[in-house]
């Protein structure tokens, strides 16, 4: 270290020696480090869940896509069917439902 820097250290130690709370200053830089690890650790946790989370929700996104093309695709195609063959056929249908009612 260089000069300045150790005064300034045996400063701030005389200080706290003085006071006679050295341990106390010590005990609490050793529970600031305790209770850091502890927040690095449930960050990390925390992390891991938010991950599995948008991981479930990507999924939810592709199969609700999914399941919406299933349902609406053979409506759409049902409907254009309907449209496109079925009028001869329902044109056949209610003519002959009429000439059973004709006398």
């Amino acid at each position: 270290m260089s000069g300045q820097q150790d005064k300034d250290r045996q400063s701030v130690v005389g200080s706290v020696a003085v006071d006679g709370s050295a341990k106390t200053a010590i005990g609490e830089v050793t529970n600031i480090a305790k209770l850091l690890e502890e927040q690095l650790a449930t960050s990390e946790e925390i992390l891991r869940e938010v991950a599995l989370i948008k991981g479930h929700i990507r999924w939810q996104k592709i199969w609700g896509t999914l399941r919406f093309f299933l349902i609406v695709v053979p409506i759409i195609l049902g409907l254009l069917y309907g449209l496109l063959y079925l009028p001869p056929e329902v044109k056949e249908i209610l003519d002959y439902y009429r000439s059973l009612f004709r006398p």
